[in-house]
């Protein structure tokens, strides 16, 4: 779980340092944060463990697109201005997700009265 909160991260970082542009690369860099909302639900869903991975094959491959696609540094930095701010959300968003799924949750047993609580071990569902 450790390994795949950094590829995500990397992925994260390398878009958002490569940027793009256009038409074609506009619909594939908001098809990016889409995937990147979905990873997080997923995780936030506690999903198996393969739909977790065929998500983030289909971002990486959606990385790929925008990496390869031929665009100037000028389009490249209008396409990640212009979306900047959804950006930032889905990385906040999955960023949340991929850190609440890697911690286990602790539950706190109270007694009657409500008082003296100690934790316990989280129970399997």
């Amino acid at each position: 779980m450790k390994r795949l909160f950094q590829v995500g991260i990397a992925v994260l970082l390398l878009c958002w340092v490569s940027g793009c542009g256009g038409s074609e690369a506009d619909r594939q860099f908001v098809e990016y944060i889409s995937l990147m909302h979905k990873i997080a639900r997923a995780h936030e869903e506690k999903a198996p463990r393969e739909q977790i991975q065929e998500l983030n094959r289909q971002l990486l491959e959606t990385k790929e697109k925008i990496d390869n696609s031929k665009l100037t540094e000028d389009e490249k930095n209008e396409l990640v201005e212009r979306h900047a701010e959804e950006f930032v959300a889905a990385a906040k968003h999955l960023t949340q997700a991929t850190k609440d799924a890697a911690l286990p949750k602790i539950e706190l047993e109270t007694s009657k009265a409500g008082q003296d609580s100690k934790p316990v071990e989280p129970t399997k569902k």
